[in-house]
């Protein structure tokens, strides 16, 4: 019977934003030990029944130790990993861990199948889990934050992308024509989405468990993700609509007196305040078939989203009835008007954004469906 759980939070990142949800565990009867560091399981007197650990972390520790999962493997302990960031980029080390590797549960449904072609078995779906009610909740209108259309998410500049990348690239000697191949495929996507590992996939013979296909794979997701803010800020900057981001990786400033590029605000305090303020909240992702975290956010802030369309999103979250949806990023101006000047359905589909979260799609919800699957796989 599982009783003992351990949660291994080696990256702050999933310590300060993925515990929280995490230690909800507890309530569902479970025994929950927290550790930093696989170090600390020297002084275990009782064998956990179960080790859970968030991608970072996971990939934290690889990126620090060889055979960082020794000690689980050694004490053949079986453990999960929860992945919001893709895994596919992570196949240089995932092809090591699969023995005691209960499972791999993934946000996006398309990367549940191509990890299952890949010899992943126990690769499955999860929706995003991490929504905290502590840090994400309905709350007062914060006036200053009564803003048209904002957009929360990393901007950075495809220059700054390219200047990171391309010399590390060459250092490992990366082929220029692989670089290029992504280059001119995403430039020519025009913000529209690709899938990295179907296209180097397709168009090369690299090893997808290779050290070159993961640094084009990292590449490939930065600079979409670049190129993508690029062609948005474009579309945006042809009308005379305001957009507001959060998120910006060089500072504040304005372009034209109507972008305005703002700092990141912080996840557990002030993102919950701009999601319920904001007219509309924009959603886009590098995800090919996931309900990105943005949506449930909003969803749990009573915020109105206007996302790039994805099956698993408007399956939760119907099309014009709890969300709307875009195509291209040429739609979003048409959209984003029409939904400015009709309040009461803007607010209408929020309200039901909000039930749809609060009755099946809470971190409690989630996380209970996660465990009753492991539970099943483990008798």
């Amino acid at each position: 019977m599982l009783k003992n759980i351990l949660l291994i939070c080696a990256h702050k990142h999933d310590y300060d934003h993925r515990l929280p949800s995490l230690m909800y565990l507890k309530e569902l009867g479970y025994n929950i030990r927290v550790i930093k560091s696989l170090m600390e399981m020297n002084h275990f007197i009782e064998r956990p029944d179960l080790a859970i650990m968030p991608d970072l972390s996971f990939s934290g520790m690889n990126a620090l130790h060889d055979n960082m999962l020794y000690p689980l493997e050694s004490m053949n302990i079986p453990y999960i990993t929860i992945w919001d960031t893709n895994p596919l980029r992570q196949l240089d080390q995932l092809q090591y861990y699969k023995r005691n590797h209960l499972c791999l549960f993934v946000i996006d449904r398309y990367i549940v199948s191509q990890l299952h072609s890949l010899g992943f078995a126990q690769a499955r779906y999860i929706e995003y889990p991490y929504v905290h009610p502590a840090h994400y909740g309905p709350s007062p209108v914060t006036t200053t934050l009564v803003k048209d259309l904002v957009f929360a998410g990393t901007i950075s500049t495809v220059q700054n992308c390219n200047a990171y990348w391309c010399p590390a690239l060459a250092a490992a000697d990366v082929h220029d024509s692989h670089v290029c191949l992504l280059q001119r495929m995403l430039w020519a996507s025009k913000g529209q989405y690709l899938d990295i590992f179907d296209l180097l996939q397709k168009y090369t013979t690299l090893n997808p468990f290779g050290r070159h296909f993961k640094m084009l794979s990292d590449y490939g997701m930065f600079l979409q993700k670049a190129i993508g803010r690029h062609f948005l800020l474009q579309t945006i900057n042809k009308t005379s609509m305001s957009l507001d981001t959060y998120g910006n990786m060089e500072g504040a400033f304005s372009l034209n007196g109507r972008i305005i590029f703002h700092p990141w605000m912080d996840k557990n305090r002030a993102l919950r305040h701009l999601y319920r303020s904001a007219r509309i909240n924009l959603c886009l992702t590098q995800f090919a078939d996931a309900c990105h975290e943005r949506m449930f956010q909003s969803a749990a802030c009573n915020g109105f989203i206007l996302s790039e369309r994805k099956a698993a999103a408007e399956e939760i979250f119907p099309d014009k009835q709890a969300a709307a949806y875009f195509d291209s990023l040429e739609e979003i101006p048409e959209l984003a008007q029409y939904y400015l000047d009709h309040e009461s359905e803007r607010r209408a589909m929020a309200d039901k954004a909000t039930e749809i979260y609060q009755a099946n799609f809470t971190h409690r919800h989630i996380l209970g469906r996660m465990m009753a699957q492991v539970e099943r796989m483990m008798q």
